[in-house]
């Protein structure tokens, strides 16, 4: 995997960074996306929202260092072992931003049926001012930077 750097770096004056790479990874993303979709362990995620228990519109997985866990909407979830690819794929992150991540929080829109509402990272477990690397290995997704975020993202349609 080779990062593709080529974008202009943006900052946005609604008091967040954002630094934007549209082909991140667009030479690997469509056999990268096939990798992730048959080896991560994704899950059906329930969220509670207006007093009722909801299954959510997407699958996630977790992974991440030893210990890692992440509560969202009242539910914990425990981070399994990096698998290689999501370790390479971190390796090349922090190369690039000079950030190390002790996890990821995988997401899979299987059509497109599936969304989430508009939300915020902001779990009292990522800090005060947290910084997200999110890479898009499918359709486009919009974003809305209102914390110092760093955004490492590749759009590829397959």
């Amino acid at each position: 995997m080779t990062p593709n750097l080529s974008a202009n770096e943006e900052i946005l004056d609604t008091g967040c960074e954002l630094i934007y790479y549209p082909y991140f990874l667009a030479d690997d993303a469509t056999s990268l996306f096939e990798s992730l979709h048959s080896e991560l362990n994704w899950q059906a995620e329930y969220l509670s929202m207006f007093g009722k228990t909801v299954q959510s519109p997407r699958l996630m997985a977790l992974y991440g260092d030893t210990g890692i866990s992440y509560r969202y909407s009242g539910v914990e979830h425990k981070a399994a072992a990096w698998t290689r690819n999501l370790v390479d794929i971190n390796q090349l992150i922090t190369q690039v931003v000079g950030q190390s991540f002790n996890s990821v929080l995988a997401n899979l829109y299987r059509n497109g049926e599936d969304s989430m509402g508009w939300h915020s990272d902001d779990e009292a477990e990522l800090g005060g001012n947290p910084v997200v690397a999110s890479i898009s290995l499918g359709a486009e997704r919009d974003f809305i930077c209102a914390i110092r975020a760093i955004l490492a993202s590749n759009i590829n349609t397959i």
